[in-house]
């Protein structure tokens, strides 16, 4: 058997990893308009995570929970989840692409540029340490 996955994202390599394993002699193509291996971008979002001054912030007292956010993110995240408790997005898989705010319809998603990364999580003020500190517990 041959079977073709469009797409060479988070979805798409989910998809070839477990049809692998239930399926270990079938013949697996992805296919891809995109540029960079499926890797990069959780390489983004380490350093997304760790050195950028790039967050996307939330208002959740808005938030009517339509879910556009959470089905827009190529990331995957639960994006409505965060929007609903009022939480910023800080996470590792996070890009800051911004796709999640260009799609809410209140505006209670925002991509916002920040002085410095040193609000971001505790122990940013040293990112390096932090994470470094992060492989410890993995």
């Amino acid at each position: 058997m041959h079977v073709a996955i469009i797409g060479n994202g988070v979805t798409g390599v989910s998809a070839a990893i477990r049809l692998r394993q239930l399926k270990p002699d079938w013949k697996i193509t992805m296919i891809s308009g995109e540029s960079e291996y499926h890797y990069s971008r959780p390489a983004l979002g380490i350093f997304q995570r760790y050195f950028s001054r790039f967050r996307i912030t939330t208002n959740g007292g808005q938030c009517m929970s339509c879910g556009n956010c959470s089905t827009y993110c190529e990331m995957g995240i639960d994006v409505r989840a965060y929007a609903q408790k009022g939480k910023n997005i800080i996470r590792a898989s996070c890009v800051g692409c911004g796709v999640c705010s260009a799609v809410c319809p209140r505006g209670v998603l925002k991509l916002e540029n920040g002085k410095t990364y040193g609000d971001r999580f505790e122990g940013s003020a040293r990112p390096v340490e932090a994470f470094i500190d992060s492989l410890k517990h993995v």
